[in-house]
């Protein structure tokens, strides 16, 4: 977030709410997407996260507004695709998702396709959460807030490195995401005489 982005409480908390609602998303589709058991655990291991996040932040919201209905904002921090948000109620938004370049057989569109583009998109809203929480600890006044976003902040980053690796073994094992229980080479690998 731009540091001459001057938001209210109402509105930052709103924001997060919001990110946190559309990374679970991400996450649940992620996870039903994938074979790979590993993958699969990593996603809802993900998605629980975003919903722990999403109710401390409401529960900050009612202790500082209990008067104030929660209105999400209609301002997204998740990256989306298009117009329509990664994983809007529209059906077909996971074909407008891509990695630029084409795949091994030379398409450019394949479920490695789909998994790879949510997998970017998910690193990129960690990033943006990650320097979003951050800025709001840094201006918070509260020490408790302050705190909050602080945590936060570094969880966003926990959740980008975890998909980063996530990421670098579909590129490296092309199938990897599409296998149950993938193997890496164990077959190849001969320890003792």
């Amino acid at each position: 977030m731009a540091n001459n982005v001057q938001l209210t409480p109402l509105e930052a908390l709103g924001i997060a709410i919001k990110a946190e609602i559309e990374a679970a998303e991400t996450y649940e589709r992620l996870a039903n997407l994938v074979k790979n058991r590993a993958l699969k655990e990593k996603a809802h291991f993900l998605q629980g996260e975003e919903l722990k996040h999403r109710a401390l932040l409401e529960e900050a919201y009612a202790r500082q507004f209990p008067d104030v209905e929660l209105v999400l904002p209609a301002q997204s921090l998740v990256p989306r695709v298009g117009a329509a948000p990664v994983l809007g109620e529209a059906e077909g938004v996971e074909d407008k998702i891509s990695v630029p370049g084409p795949c091994p057989d030379g398409s450019t569109s394949s479920p490695r396709r789909l998994v790879e583009g949510l997998l970017d998109l998910a690193m990129q809203a960690e990033q943006a959460s990650e320097r979003f929480y951050a800025d709001l600890a840094r201006r918070s006044q509260s020490e408790s807030a302050r705190a909050m976003f602080q945590h936060l902040s570094r969880m966003e980053s926990s959740h980008f490195h975890l998909l980063q690796v996530e990421h670098e073994l579909i590129t490296r094992f092309p199938d990897y995401y599409n296998i149950e229980e993938f193997h890496f080479g164990d077959e190849l690998i001969h320890l003792g005489p």
